[in-house]
């Protein structure tokens, strides 16, 4: 009973956030920096068998974002990520581009990836094929990339790892 309480207080609080979100507070910050920050609440699983790979291209870039919401997209996609690596495996971030005033994050890992059938559906509220997921975490996550005016797009092959890219604005003024 207490598990049930536990995933419906938790299903009912991803609702509220998909439904009420707050307007974003886009501000410049270091984008290296907001990543480490997102990287704070996952420290125990890496710890050998799961690597983080940050490339050094993340170290000067600024992009314009709302730091709290940034904060929780990276979470969602790192927590996916994790799942998938069944506790062995590296996640990497990278810039796959620049250009004008944007840039393209890439998060990339070499997990089990996401079946072909199951690709169309990772942004649609509900879908999930996890046992305790909500199917909130990614429509939750591209809800907020598109309002601080964003694109985010995945892809995947069954058996070799998935990736992210999140099309985010740049500040060239710093």
């Amino acid at each position: 009973i207490n598990n049930e309480i536990d995933r419906i207080k938790k299903l009912t609080s991803s609702l509220l956030k998909i439904t009420n979100l707050e307007k974003p507070n886009v501000k410049p910050y270091n984008l290296l920096d907001l990543i480490k920050d997102s990287l704070q609440k996952f420290r125990g699983y890496f710890n050998g068998k799961i690597k983080i790979a940050l490339s050094e291209e993340l170290k000067d870039k600024f992009i314009l974002f709302d730091k709290n919401q940034f904060i929780e997209v990276i979470q969602i996609i790192v927590e996916n990520s994790i799942d998938a690596l069944k506790g062995k495996g590296v996640i990497k971030f990278y810039i796959e581009n620049i250009y004008d005033k944007f840039l393209t994050l890439v998060i990339e890992d070499n997990g089990v990836g996401i079946e072909l059938e199951n690709q169309g559906k990772i942004f649609e509220p509900y879908y999930t094929t996890k046992r305790e997921g909500t199917g909130l975490g990614l429509a939750f996550a591209k809800k907020i990339v598109e309002d601080n005016l964003g694109i985010i797009i995945i892809s995947s092959t069954h058996g070799k790892g998935t990736i992210v890219k999140i099309k985010l604005r740049i500040n060239n003024e710093l």
